[in-house]
């Protein structure tokens, strides 16, 4: 150890650490508490909420996933057009963009397959953020299959 640092230089510079020592783990603890309150606000929120990256679902709080009949650990991983009615592909990608780029301000509907073969109908918005320090889509939607299907039942009648 070089002798150009004397005992009190040296205890200066311990207690300026361990200062920021605590302003660290103060830092992390609101971030923690933070994290845990949008946790909570996403697995009780009436919407489905999920964030795609490359191409990919990185989360998906549970009605999102219920609304295609999976768990959100079935959906983690797979690309977000794995649920998405293929004759919708096309349209979703396309809404989704002009969405991004905001000049879609509105929700769009699309068809998704359940994991039991049936098809529901889902209103969608999506918005880019920031998840884990790369870019990624913020998506929310509702289950609007039942309406839809009233809808049907009264042009029909």
């Amino acid at each position: 150890m070089s002798r150009n640092f004397s005992y009190d230089h040296l205890q200066k510079k311990l207690a300026a650490l361990e200062e920021e020592l605590a302003e660290l783990r103060e830092s992390r603890q609101t971030l923690v508490k933070g994290e845990q309150l949008l946790r909570n606000i996403a697995d009780n929120s009436l919407a489905g909420i999920y964030v795609v990256q490359n191409g990919e679902f990185r989360f998906l709080n549970t009605n999102a996933a219920t609304f295609a009949g999976y768990g959100p650990e079935e959906l983690i991983g797979k690309s977000s057009n794995y649920i998405v009615h293929p004759e919708d592909r096309a349209s979703v990608k396309q809404n989704a963009r002009a969405m991004l780029r905001g000049e879609h301000k509105s929700p769009y509907e699309f068809r998704i397959i359940s994991k039991n073969k049936k098809v529901r109908w889902i209103l969608e918005m999506v918005t880019a953020i920031t998840y884990e320090g790369k870019p990624a889509i913020l998506g929310n939607s509702m289950d609007i299959t039942e309406r839809k299907l009233k809808d049907d039942v009264l042009r029909e009648s």
